[in-house]
């Protein structure tokens, strides 16, 4: 299957994979802007972003008005919910955080958690998922970028969420909700166990 734009003299035919790549990588980009501007809060001069990042960041997907807006990972969703509409916005994204480290556990086998578990699992010599078919061919180093908002991610918001209570606005709770559904997406669709030939090349 394939879309098409057209123009008074212009026909063009997308396929459907073609959409699928242009759509995840506007995502991913806003994610990181997103990432970089909240998380790490880097100053928006030196954010190594194109441009833009800044207006892929304000789509629907990763900026959601309300809970119902939020997208890509249900079973997030499902865990921070009732906190939320209960307006515990604290609580609710510390559920959101615990369940985004619970699938990376249950994917990895691994036993451990905040940056520990990210570096055991993805970093090193012999890591134990790595990330796959996230780009096009052509496109290289998409999964560095991942687990580098993974670790950022254990560093900033996971840590002082489960290490404090800090009153947050809605605004603030479905950012950062938002950000947690679409790392755990990533997590869930394209991170995959390294099996003993992918550690050789890994190594």
């Amino acid at each position: 299957m394939s879309s098409s734009i057209t123009t008074p003299n212009i026909n063009i035919q997308i396929s459907d994979s073609s959409v699928k790549w242009i759509i995840g990588g506007a995502c991913f980009l806003g994610a990181a802007y997103l990432f970089y501007e909240f998380v790490i809060k880097t100053p928006k001069k030196e954010i190594p972003l194109p441009k833009e990042a800044e207006t892929f960041s304000n789509l629907p997907e990763l900026t959601p008005k309300e809970f119902k807006d939020l997208n890509f990972n249900e079973e997030v969703k499902k865990k921070s919910s009732k906190a939320f509409n209960s307006e515990d916005y604290t609580s609710a994204v510390r559920h959101a955080v615990i369940c985004l480290f619970d699938i990376i556990r249950r994917k990895s086998y691994v036993d451990s958690d905040g940056t520990n578990l990210i570096q055991k699992v993805f970093r090193g010599k012999t890591p134990k998922l790595i990330f796959q078919n996230m780009t096009p061919s052509h496109v290289t180093n998409a999964e560095s970028g991942v687990i580098d908002m993974l670790e950022g991610f254990a560093k900033s918001i996971r840590k002082v969420h489960m290490h404090a209570t800090v009153p947050i606005t809605k605004e603030t709770a479905l950012r950062e909700i938002s950000i947690v559904c679409y790392l755990a997406e990533q997590v869930e669709n394209y991170a995959v166990l390294v099996k003993p030939e992918m550690e050789k090349v890994a190594s």
